[in-house]
């Protein structure tokens, strides 16, 4: 299984289904009812938007089934929750304002999300469902055949606690978050321990949060009954909605809990609702009473709530947005019209980045680098990035002869304009050569994967005949990075029937050899294969060369295929005696080691995520990511194994 954006290699064991005639007739009156709410709601505008509003979401969601009950508050001091507090919000501001919530943008065309608000809803829903997975609190994943038990064997909970907190706040390889969100959301009983079941459900619903991925934290938390009508779960309800834009349903969460338990976020979440409402003095006098309590609207409320009552807006910079930057403050900037701080794509790597694309008052570059580090993060889908991108208004001079202009303009406009061309390509000769333009720019920008997603219709478009022998290696290399190796491997089998009619054709296919050999299911050496692609590389007389030779070798040890000794050789004939990489620390390559002996799943996974971003994955020195591939390779997590090598490889010109 090869890992790709639209997969995540993540697999769901299907929900039980099948609600009783009389449930599904109360089900039905109510959907009726919420649904005639909403379309009441929708008619209303939001007074101080300034962008152009978007419809609703087509999900109705069961408000009774995930009703929030009393919650411990212990559990509920997570992301924007500041702090708790008993007092309750003054009446004067809490209820008497008309209710004139628009219909703000929902948010993202196809989620890149993990997990589908259906999901979500269907969970809650199904009562049975959620008590079928009682006993074990997750969902069962395709390694947990691996082993017989949990992927939290013969681990303790003292050391998975320490990795969690270890564990990066964004991790870049597609892979590895797969895994890692595979692995919190799987069953089986938690780590040896005195921890609960309940306990160890809720760190993992909240580290899943903390990566912005807020419908797999409600999913999880829906499989307990007391979780899903829990504070925890509300607050992500309510951030995942802010985070989406959409406002109504935010906002009576708020209204709902603030009541319930005034926290800090409750607070001034109802603060703003009352401000979206268009009820500005009473959102004004609220931030007031806030600090004559002891409690503090935040600088991000205070900014948005004097805009939205007719101040200019100011130009932020970083040190102007709270700790805790998340949705929550990112909708009450857009809201307030305000842009965010230049260069806050680079600084966040919360799922807030996912809505400044989405912002009509943003500067196009601005959006476009947020919605690219969105995209790697996973937080969007690439169907976003290609609306965003044709969405770019370019001269007609600049469509006909980009070479102008891309070596001085930003390179994610640069891509955008170089993805535009593409598409304005009907002949297919001429639609290769420009897919090629493209998809050079990207490698050498280290966006290849990107580019490769985003052109896959186009490349798919090209039949691998030897017309188009030219183009073999472009679409290979696009068609691997994109998750498609039934088609790269067609394209392959094209080039090299084709390696008899010129020594061109044989070269090409000796180049692509080692990705196919990479990819594929056989974990046998084609050795005649290799022996012409290490002649070719000339190792004898290039030190570049005989590095490729070295990490190829490398690459394929690790994944398990047997590399005779006499391959070595070519390392030792012109390579270093001694490396000057370095890989993972003592500690963690002991532990690394351990835990792979052991096969402690959990454990190989978590500090894979460690390791590989602490050591910026994928970067030119693989000598981490060959240790991580080893050990995937040898607890049985082959077909992640061989992603991510191709990832290596193909984001690094190797």
């Amino acid at each position: 299984m090869s890992v790709s954006s639209n997969n995540y290699g993540l697999f769901y064991t299907p929900l039980l289904q099948g609600f009783s005639l009389s449930f599904s007739a109360l089900c039905l009156i109510f959907c009726l009812a919420v649904f005639y709410c909403d379309k009441a709601m929708s008619n209303e505008t939001l007074s101080n938007s300034q962008d152009k509003p978007i419809e609703l979401l087509s999900v109705e969601v069961n408000e009774e089934a995930i009703s929030p009950s009393d919650y411990d508050s212990e559990d509920t001091n997570f992301s924007n929750q500041d702090s708790q507090d008993d007092r309750q919000i003054d009446p004067r501001f809490s209820e008497n304002s008309e209710n004139l919530l628009s219909q703000e943008s929902l948010g993202k065309s196809e989620s890149n999300s993990l997990v589908s608000e259906e999901l979500i809803i269907d969970t809650i829903a199904d009562n049975s469902s959620a008590q079928k997975f009682t006993d074990s609190l997750g969902f069962e994943q395709d390694f947990n055949n691996i082993i017989q038990g949990s992927v939290w064997d013969r681990t303790n909970s003292e050391v998975i606690d320490l990795l969690f907190l270890r564990l990066p706040e964004s991790i870049n390889s597609e892979t590895i978050r797969g895994l890692i969100t595979k692995l919190l959301l799987s069953d089986g009983a938690p780590p040896q321990s005195s921890v609960s079941d309940k306990d160890f459900l809720i760190k993992r619903a909240k580290l899943l949060a903390s990566f912005g991925d807020y419908n797999s934290a409600m999913l999880l938390l829906a499989l307990s009954p007391e979780q899903k009508e829990g504070e925890l779960f509300a607050n992500f309800n309510a951030l995942n909605k802010f985070g989406n834009l959409d406002y109504p349903r935010a906002c009576n969460i708020s209204k709902e809990w603030v009541l319930k338990a005034p926290t800090l976020f409750w607070k001034r979440a109802n603060i703003f609702c009352k401000a979206l409402e268009g009820d500005i003095e009473a959102a004004l006098v609220g931030a007031d009473l806030m600090k004559e309590t002891g409690d503090s609207p935040g600088k991000l409320l205070s900014i948005s709530l004097d805009t939205m009552a007719g101040t200019e807006a100011p130009k932020l910079d970083i040190g102007d947005l709270d700790e805790n930057f998340g949705p929550f403050q990112l909708a009450m900037l857009r809201a307030a019209g305000i842009n965010p701080p230049d260069k806050f794509s680079e600084y966040s790597s919360s799922s807030a980045l996912s809505s400044i694309f989405e912002s009509n008052i943003s500067p196009v570059d601005l959006r476009l680098k947020a919605a690219e580090k969105a995209w790697t993060l996973g937080f969007i889908s690439i169907s976003d990035i290609r609306a965003l991108y044709e969405s770019v208004p370019f001269t007609p001079e600049e469509l006909a002869d980009p070479s102008l202009v891309t070596p001085d303009i930003d390179p994610s406009l640069a891509r955008a304009l170089l993805y535009r061309v593409v598409l304005d390509q009907n002949v297919p000769i001429a639609r290769g050569t420009a897919i090629s333009d493209a998809l050079k720019f990207s490698l050498d920008k280290g966006e290849f994967k990107l580019m490769s997603q985003l052109l896959l219709p186009s490349i798919e478009s090209i039949d691998p005949k030897p017309l188009f022998a030219w183009f073999a290696p472009s679409a290979v290399r696009a068609l691997l990075s994109a998750g498609d190796y039934e088609k790269a491997n067609t394209w392959y089998k094209m080039i090299l029937a084709q390696a008899a009619a010129g020594p061109q054709n044989a070269a090409v296919a000796i180049e692509l050899w080692p990705l196919i050999q990479l990819a594929g299911d056989n974990n046998e050496l084609d050795h005649d294969m290799l022996d012409e692609w290490l002649e070719s590389q000339d190792t004898i007389r290039d030190p570049a060369a005989n590095e490729r030779a070295g990490n190829l070798l490398s690459l394929f040890d690790a994944l398990g295929k047997e590399v005779f000794s006499d391959y070595w050789l070519y390392g030792i004939s012109s390579g270093p005696s001694i490396e000057t990489v370095k890989g993972p620390s003592k500690p963690f390559d002991r532990i690394l080691s351990d835990s792979q002996s052991d096969q402690r799943i959990g454990e190989v996974i978590l500090l894979s995520a460690i390791l590989s971003e602490a050591d910026q994955h994928l970067n030119q020195d693989i000598t981490t990511t060959l240790r991580i591939i080893s050990a995937f390779s040898q607890i049985g997590l082959l077909e992640a194994a061989k992603s991510l090598a191709l990832e290596v490889v193909l984001n690094n010109k190797l």
